[in-house]
């Protein structure tokens, strides 16, 4: 037998119709932490993606031989769009 969030019992050869396992308060919490701080990371990794993005395009020639691009590359990399890796 489990016990679901509406606080029904199914045994085990019925179709259950929910399936959302009860959780406690504080793993909720946890869960939403998690959540928020992935996404956290996530906006950071885009924010820094722009940022590196503009700081390639203020590259002159030579700057971009020594990393192995040229200007069309460079300005490829540049238009992708942020979540774009």
């Amino acid at each position: 037998m489990s016990t679901y969030m509406n606080g029904t019992c199914c045994a085990d050869d019925r179709e259950l119709t929910l399936m959302m396992p009860a959780v406690s308060g504080s793993a909720r919490v946890r869960r939403a932490g998690v959540a928020l701080l992935a996404a956290l990371e996530t906006l950071f990794l885009w924010r820094e993606r722009i940022r590196q993005r503009r700081a390639l395009m203020t590259l002159d020639p030579r700057l971009l031989r020594d990393i192995g691009l040229d200007r069309g590359r460079a300005e490829a990399e540049y238009r992708k769009p942020f979540w774009r890796a």
